[in-house]
C-alpha cells in the first residue's frame, strides 16, 4: 500500500483558498509564488 498525496487539491488550497497571491505581496514573502508552491 502506497500513499499517493492530493497535490491538485493542496495547490487549489493554497492558491485560492488561502490567497497565496495575497500572501506573496506582504513583506519578505516574495518569494512565495505558485511556481515555488508548486516545486516544493
Amino acid at each position: 500500500m502506497s500513499y499517493v498525496a492530493p497535490v491538485k487539491d493542496m495547490l487549489f488550497a493554497i492558491n485560492e483558498l488561502a490567497g497565496l497571491s495575497d500572501v506573496n505581496v506582504l513583506p519578505g514573502c516574495e518569494d512565495a509564488t505558485a511556481e515555488t508552491v508548486e516545486a516544493v
